[in-house]
């Protein structure tokens, strides 16, 4: 039995890599397809929701990340390189059934990844990875399934990275300072982990960071996102989130692509509610296991009385 190129363990068939990593490749395309739109926008600067300063003045644009779009045009010739191979084995780009953006046998659906794909201003990286839909079981059975799914899982990390932005440092929104001309400052604000006050490099304004970030928290509060995003940002699972709305515990107030979303403030409200909930019961199950502990040691010993100077013997009427 050969070993997988990639794990090394051992392949339950003739393939080059064994069926787990053939499904971690699929995920790996799957992000590609849902992460490229995100961090394309996040490299040009666009990727902003709601005010961008303390006094809700309109959102700029940051410079262009040239680096982080000089890395996107790589991934597109990476992942391209693959969907060629594909093609050159006479592969169907494509796969019926599936509702995966360009895979779906329905070419008037309304998926909302599908829809996105078929758009004319569609992530051409996207569209490229979703080509691959399908394909990674069989691109597992060819030699250069290690390649090709390392490439893969390269790029998912990569849109994840640009996406996410720089490590360490956050957006603090824009300054919204004066300038000695009297207009608002707009310059984009961002402070490390560390940092207490962070000064505007325009202006000169000085910005206390904790109480900038408690107002951008209350503002973000305001805005919906879908489960997943939440389940991304914030760590609740998109799961929880559905069940709660299933429940009537939350309700959505709109949809994106076809998928319905929830107030953020909502979300975090339930969430911290079920979580003093769970550690209440919690809290409860331990008491009551201690007082069952107690009630156990004291029948253990009640049969028993101490004799100083001899062992433990038992009392008149009970059992020898």
């Amino acid at each position: 039995m050969a070993a997988c190129v990639m794990c090394a363990r051992p392949t339950a068939d003739t393939g080059y890599a064994c069926h787990g990593c053939g499904r971690a490749a699929a995920t790996a395309v799957a992000e590609i397809v849902d992460a490229a739109a995100a961090a394309r926008a996040a490299a040009a600067a666009l990727a902003r929701r709601g005010p961008a300063t303390a006094g809700g003045a309109a959102a700029g644009r940051l410079p262009l990340d040239l680096a982080a779009t000089s890395r996107l045009a790589e991934a597109g010739r990476v992942v391209g390189r693959w969907v060629a191979a594909v093609r050159a084995a006479g592969r169907p780009l494509g796969v019926p059934g599936r509702l995966v953006g360009a895979a779906c046998a329905r070419l008037a659906c309304r998926h909302g990844s599908c829809v996105e794909l078929r758009a004319p201003d569609a992530d051409p990286l996207a569209v490229l990875a979703a080509a691959l839909a399908g394909h990674t079981g069989w691109m597992r059975r060819q030699p250069w399934a290690r390649d090709a799914f390392r490439d893969l899982a390269g790029v998912a990390r990569l849109l994840q990275r640009i996406a996410d932005g720089p490590p360490g440092r956050r957006w603090l929104g824009q300054c919204g300072g004066r300038r000695p001309d009297g207009t608002v400052c707009r310059v984009d604000l961002r402070a490390g982990p560390s940092a207490g006050v962070v000064r505007c490099r325009a202006c000169g304004a000085l910005v206390d960071v904790d109480e900038r970030r408690g107002q951008l928290a209350e503002l973000t509060r305001q805005y919906a996102y879908t489960p997943r995003e939440i389940e991304d940002a914030y760590g609740i699972p998109a799961s929880s989130i559905r069940v709660w709305a299933h429940r009537g515990r939350i309700a959505w107030v709109g949809e994106v692509d076809g998928r319905p979303v929830y107030r953020l403030g909502m979300v975090l409200d339930r969430a911290r509610a079920d979580a003093v909930r769970r550690a209440e019961r919690q809290a409860r199950a331990r008491r009551r296991a201690d007082t069952r502990a107690g009630e156990f040691d004291h029948a253990d010993g009640a049969g028993v009385t101490s004799n100083p100077g001899s062992s433990s013997v038992p009392e008149s009427g009970s059992a020898a």
